[in-house]
């Protein structure tokens, strides 16, 4: 606990000028002078808090609109892909223009099959009605000639 206390309450070990070993990670952005001036304590905290709030609310009142905007679609967005109404509607759409599809196409193949049926039953009765008018044709033609022979 000592070395931690020391290590706290100290700055910057051996007064260094090239070399200060803190617990603050260095940033490049900021000049040597400017961040030995914040340990040496000889920074003015106010004026670094005013620059600090000035620079927050510019870029807050440029890119403020910019981001509300953002944040209020990503909401939206996601607000609708909670609601289930939507995909159980595109559910019951595609599942009701398959469903009349498949009749349109059943209701097709009916008709084909009825129109099918009825002609071959057609050409079936064709087919009777001829062996029958060919049984009565020949049956005529054996009574003429019986009936013939009968004369001589």
């Amino acid at each position: 606990m000592q070395i931690l206390t020391t290590g706290s309450i100290l700055h910057c070990d051996w007064n260094a000028t090239r070399i200060c070993i803190t617990l603050v990670s260095y940033d490049v952005s900021r000049d040597w002078q400017e961040i030995k001036a914040i340990f040496l304590g000889q920074k003015n905290t106010a004026k670094a808090i005013q620059l600090l709030e000035g620079q927050i609310s510019e870029t807050f009142s440029r890119h403020l609109p910019e981001l509300t905007w953002k944040v209020f679609q990503g909401v939206a967005q996601r607000l609708s892909q909670l609601n289930p109404l939507g995909q159980t509607k595109a559910l019951l759409t595609s599942i009701l223009s398959n469903a009349t599809l498949l009749i349109i196409i059943l209701l097709f193949a009916f008709l084909v099959f009825r129109g099918w049926h009825k002609r071959r039953i057609e050409t079936e009765r064709h087919g009777e009605v001829m062996a029958v008018l060919q049984y009565v044709q020949s049956q005529k033609d054996e009574i003429t000639k019986k009936g013939e022979m009968k004369e001589f």
